[in-house]
């Protein structure tokens, strides 16, 4: 299915003399438009991590089971997750909050 991209009139005038032809639009595909105006990826990869998480719901170690290829990424990854997740704790079956462990993959897209 193709999108139409429509043209802004030109004025009252040349927009009644060009009504035909400025409704004829130039068909582009869905998201094109998105795609010219998005930032050029210069470099893409990911870092798949560990975390363990306390009974209190905070990180307390991060282990890389994955690298990016790039060290200063996968540590980076780990940082953000020890720094700022906040997590809800794993339960036995009595209730308990209990340790628990997250994994999760990271995408890094580093633009122009």
């Amino acid at each position: 299915m193709q999108g139409l991209i429509s043209l802004p009139r030109l004025g009252l005038a040349l927009g009644m003399l060009m009504a035909p032809a400025l409704a004829c639009a130039a068909a582009v595909e869905p998201g094109e438009a998105d795609r010219a105006l998005s930032p050029v990826v210069r470099y893409e990869s990911a870092t798949a991590i560990l975390v363990k998480i306390t009974p209190e719901g905070l990180a307390r170690d991060c282990t890389v089971i994955q690298s990016s290829g790039t060290p200063e990424l996968d540590a980076r990854a780990c940082a953000i997750l020890m720094e700022k997740g906040r997590f809800k704790p794993m339960v036995d079956a009595k209730g308990n909050a209990i340790e628990g462990q997250y994994r999760t993959r990271i995408v890094w897209k580093i633009t122009e």
